[in-house]
């Protein structure tokens, strides 16, 4: 389960911002957050159309719902539309998972940012989306979720549909993960 993650501001968004104007009002670009991400705000996310802000939290009935298992979306009819037509990638420099003791670790990849898989919901003036998570096998120890991570080639892949939902489950990256000293949060 991811409830918290990190895109370095530090990161050059100047094109990206650049696109992104002609979506959005110097406002909403205004709202974009990098640093430490926390569900609800405002973020960079991509889909086939493109860069776009989106916010976190996907609207299940009357509940936010800021990760989605992927076996869920296999098997609740609910999901199935946005899976299908509203598929996005979050862009991260890691995320963060704490264990049953409440020992907190920071998730990342050897090449930086990298993405997370999601599903959205069309929304104004931001969609707003859902980390997709699957079974954690290198960090079980951890935390029995993680989120669904991608590389750049994995990424594209998953926006162009193709990979089946099994496929999906059996992408497992070799993340670094750091602990991080409880005096620090």
């Amino acid at each position: 389960m991811c409830g918290r993650y990190y895109f370095d501001p530090q990161i050059d968004l100047t094109d990206l911002k650049r696109k992104l104007s002609t979506h959005y009002t110097q406002d909403q670009l205004c709202e974009l957050k990098t640093g430490e991400v926390f569900p609800g705000d405002i973020v960079l996310t991509i889909t086939e159309f493109g860069p776009a802000l989106m916010n976190w939290g996907y609207n299940l009935f009357t509940k936010k719902i800021i990760n989605t298992r992927i076996e869920s979306i296999k098997e609740l009819n609910y999901y199935d539309q946005d899976y299908r037509h509203n598929k996005c990638l979050i862009a991260v420099s890691g995320f963060y998972e704490w264990s049953n003791d409440k020992q907190c670790y920071y998730m990342t990849l050897k090449n930086t940012p990298f993405y997370l898989a999601g599903i959205y919901q069309n929304n104004q003036p931001f969609n707003h989306f859902s980390i997709i998570t699957t079974r954690a096998e290198q960090t079980y120890n951890i935390h029995q979720r993680i989120p669904l991570v991608f590389s750049r080639m994995e990424a594209a892949a998953y926006l162009n549909n193709q990979y089946t939902i099994e496929q999906l489950s059996q992408i497992k990256p070799e993340l670094i993960v750091k602990k991080i000293p409880k005096t620090s949060l």
